[in-house]
């Protein structure tokens, strides 16, 4: 028997788109892979415990009383790849996304707040992740924002933080 030279050569040139696409499949999931082991080494400086130490300044618009807000002064910021925790509440699969910006300009297009209390250098990192932004302003300090009150976080050692119940956010 004669072998069908036409449904050989079509049988391989599919095989071969097959083993293509699998390929740049495998190629994209290594790419992501390594992004996002990218990104987490990007972050380890963030990783950790943080105790908010001042409140110093509000936005236009919060989510609590001045009161409330400094009644947060001493908690710990936890700060991992998978989770974010303050106050009892929880931010989980966060972004992490770093941006450098002028300040000023992102604190009122973003927060409607002021940056003249904040002492941010100019320009700043900014790292949102995803229910807060983390201002970076050197290895042991950073400013965040929780429910539009800014605070000042100084990084602190794990047996110094208490815990709390989580609440999801």
């Amino acid at each position: 028997m004669k072998p069908n030279l036409k449904y050989d050569s079509k049988l391989r040139r599919n095989s071969g788109i097959k083993l293509g696409w699998l390929a740049l499949l495998g190629l994209t999931a290594s790419l992501l892979s390594a992004s996002r082991a990218s990104a987490a080494e990007e972050n380890d400086s963030i990783f950790g415990h943080w105790r908010a130490v001042a409140v110093l300044d509000v936005a236009d618009v919060a989510g609590k009383s001045d009161a409330a807000a400094r009644q947060l002064i001493g908690l710990c910021l936890d700060i991992e790849p998978e989770v974010l925790r303050f106050a009892g509440e929880e931010c989980t699969t966060p972004a992490y996304q770093r941006t450098t910006r002028e300040p000023a300009r992102y604190l009122r297009e973003q927060w409607h707040a002021r940056s003249g209390k904040l002492n941010l250098p100019n320009p700043v990192t900014v790292i949102d992740a995803g229910c807060t932004d983390l201002f970076i302003t050197d290895q042991s300090r950073m400013i965040f924002n929780w429910d539009g009150f800014f605070y000042e976080a100084r990084r602190v050692e794990p047996v110094q933080c208490r815990a709390l119940p989580p609440i999801r956010r």
